[in-house]
């Protein structure tokens, strides 16, 4: 019985030590998995947060520069329609100057003087878009040639000739819908009759 009991004992120290060993053996392995895993998911997530961050800035970076580059261009476009309408101002004004002109001269009674420049401000006028006052010099250009003679005309009126046709070929091309057609058929009517008093 002795035998039987020190075999029991043995099998006994036997099942102990390997329970004990296997609980150390869970408690470390429990141990590393509960400090190395959290450890490897934070170096993972570390780098999966590093690549996100570097495409969510080369994503802004992005977006950035193409709204730059986007109000650039509308800035430009802006430009070019501001300085399209301050021409239009500066050549309407450019008009109203030459306009003034001719009225002084017509005050004085040289008409030729003032048909220059009347061909002059309308010009400018037709450039401006100014319609209204277009419209006024060519009437005031047909009371002109009304009162013009040949020999005046042609000394005063020879070196402008070139712009009078120019102007009638402008006239030509912005006579929307025959808006200037019965004007440019007067004037044309008018000029050759000044050329023949």
């Amino acid at each position: 019985m002795n035998e039987t009991l020190a075999i029991l004992e043995k099998v006994n120290a036997f099942y102990s030590n390997a329970w004990s060993q296997l609980i150390g053996f869970a408690i470390v392995i429990f141990g590393l998995v509960g400090i190395v895993v959290p450890g490897i998911s934070q170096i993972l997530q570390n780098r999966a947060n590093k690549i996100d961050k570097k495409e969510l800035q080369d994503f802004i970076q992005k977006k950035v520069s193409e709204s730059n580059d986007l109000l650039k261009k509308e800035i430009e476009k802006n430009q070019v329609e501001q300085n399209k309408i301050i021409s239009k101002k500066l050549a309407a004004t450019n008009g109203a100057s030459f306009h003034l002109q001719g009225l002084i001269l017509i005050d004085k009674a040289l008409y030729e003087n003032a048909f220059n420049s009347l061909i002059i401000a309308a010009d400018r006028y037709l450039i401006g878009d100014d319609e209204m006052n277009l419209r006024r010099v060519l009437e005031q250009m047909i009371a002109c040639l009304s009162k013009m003679k040949k020999n005046g005309f042609e000394y005063e009126f020879a070196e402008n000739k070139n712009s009078f046709i120019k102007l009638m070929e402008s006239l030509d091309k912005n006579n929307d819908n025959g808006k200037f057609t019965d004007k440019i058929a007067t004037l044309k009517a008018s000029y050759q009759q000044a050329q023949s008093r």
